[in-house]
């Protein structure tokens, strides 16, 4: 999910880097560590196998703000961000369900809402 977000917000740092591994998403993490994004997967052996699981709610939140604040926040702050912003509608962290897997729809309604709001 790292590589939505960065294209979204660093197209031409994503374009422009250049792979150090043969990894399809090595790229994607390259720049996830360089920004401090709080993700699951990483460039070594044992961390890669973690880039094919769901990433949650709350962490797509977290990288979501982390992103858009240039710098790493805290899944309460990230979820109280898209609050306070109308990204998402959940008044609690029960509805906004952090644990639970994050679907395509969900990404989508984000994003739409991310962009209406801040590049309107």
């Amino acid at each position: 999910m790292p590589s939505v977000l960065l294209r979204y917000f660093k197209p031409d740092e994503l374009a422009s880097t250049k792979p150090k591994t043969s990894w399809v998403a090595d790229v994607n993490y390259q720049l996830a560590s360089k920004y401090g994004l709080p993700v699951n997967g990483a460039n070594t052996a044992s961390k890669q196998a973690l880039a094919n699981k769901d990433i949650t709610r709350g962490n797509f939140a977290r990288i979501l703000a982390s992103m858009h604040h240039d710098r790493t926040v805290s899944q309460q702050e990230a979820i109280q961000f898209l609050r306070d912003y109308g990204v998402t509608s959940a008044k609690t962290d029960k509805v906004f369900m952090p644990t639970s897997s994050l679907t395509r729809a969900h990404a989508v309604a984000f994003l739409h809402r991310y962009e209406q709001t801040f590049n309107n």
